[in-house]
C-alpha cells in the first residue's frame, strides 16, 4: 500500500488531487481526512467549553481530599 500526504481545500464536496500524485486517480483509495484548525479558534472553543460548565463555588469553600476519597 503506498502512502502520501498533502494538505488541500475542498471546494463543493471536492477535492484536488495534486498533480505530482495523478497517478492514483483511477485506483481505489481510502481517504483519511484531518481537518487543521487554527489553534486560536481551538483555544476559544475550549474556554467556551469550559464557560459552560463553569460554576461559582462559596467563598469559604476548602477541598477536603478525604472527605472526597470516602466511600
Amino acid at each position: 500500500m503506498d502512502t502520501i500526504q498533502f494538505k488541500a481545500h475542498s471546494h463543493n464536496g471536492t477535492i484536488e488531487i495534486p498533480k505530482e500524485y495523478q497517478n492514483f486517480l483511477d485506483k481505489e483509495l481510502s481517504v483519511i481526512l484531518l481537518i487543521i484548525e487554527d489553534s486560536a479558534k481551538r483555544k476559544e472553543l475550549l474556554f467556551q467549553s469550559i464557560k459552560k460548565h463553569a460554576f461559582e463555588l462559596p467563598a469559604d469553600y476548602q477541598f477536603d481530599r478525604n472527605e472526597m476519597n470516602e466511600r
